[in-house]
C-alpha cells in the first residue's frame, strides 16, 4: 500500500518539476513504476516492486524501413533500478528505439548490477540482461509523457520480469 501511494504521488509530482511550456527536448527521459518479478523467491519478497529509471537519447539513426512502414531509429543510453526488500537490480544498457508516429519499440542489452539475499546475508553480482519494451507517446500540459511496458530479462531468473511505468521527456 505504502508503495502505491509513494508512485502516485510521483506521478503527480511530475508535472511540476517540467517547465511550464514545452521546449526543444533535451534528449533524456525519466520514468518511474512498478516491477513485476517472474521468479517465485523474488516474487516471494514482494510481489510489486518499485522501479525508476534514465533514458538518455545518443543520437537519430535515421528513418527505416519495417514491413513496408517508415519508422525512426534511435540509440540511447538508461540507467535503471528496481528493488524490493533483499533484492534489487541496476541495469546499464546500450538501447535501439524504432519510432512510428506515437507509439515506438525497443531492445537494450547491457550489464547489471544484481543484489540477492542469501542465507549468510546477500550477494552482489554484475550480469548480462536485456530489457524488451513497447510504449505510447502524448501531450499533456504541453509536455510530453509516455506510458510503457518492459520485458526485464537477466542471466539471473531472479531479476526477470516486468515492468510498468510512466514517464515523462525533457
Amino acid at each position: 500500500m505504502k508503495r502505491t501511494a509513494l508512485l502516485i504521488s510521483a506521478l503527480l509530482c511530475l508535472p511540476a518539476i517540467a517547465p511550464a511550456q514545452a521546449s526543444q527536448p533535451t534528449g533524456l527521459s525519466g520514468r518511474v513504476g512498478l516491477y513485476l518479478p517472474s521468479n517465485g523467491a523474488a516474487r516471494d519478497e514482494a510481489p510489486t516492486w518499485f522501479a525508476l529509471g534514465l533514458d538518455y537519447r545518443l543520437g537519430y539513426l535515421g528513418p527505416r524501413n519495417v514491413l513496408n512502414r517508415d519508422v525512426d531509429a534511435f540509440a540511447s543510453l538508461s540507467i535503471d533500478w528496481y528493488g524490493a526488500g533483499g533484492f534489487n537490480a541496476v541495469p546499464v544498457m546500450l538501447n535501439y528505439t524504432a519510432r512510428q508516429d506515437s507509439f515506438y519499440g525497443g531492445v537494450g542489452a547491457g550489464l547489471a548490477l544484481q543484489r540477492r539475499p542469501t542465507t549468510t546475508g546477500s550477494t552482489n553480482d554484475t550480469r548480462f540482461t536485456f530489457q524488451l519494451s513497447v510504449g505510447y507517446d502524448f501531450v499533456r500540459f504541453n509536455q510530453p509523457y509516455f506510458a510503457e511496458l518492459r520485458y526485464w530479462g537477466s542471466s539471473s531468473a531472479q531479476h526477470s520480469g516486468f515492468g510498468v511505468y510512466a514517464g515523462i521527456r525533457f
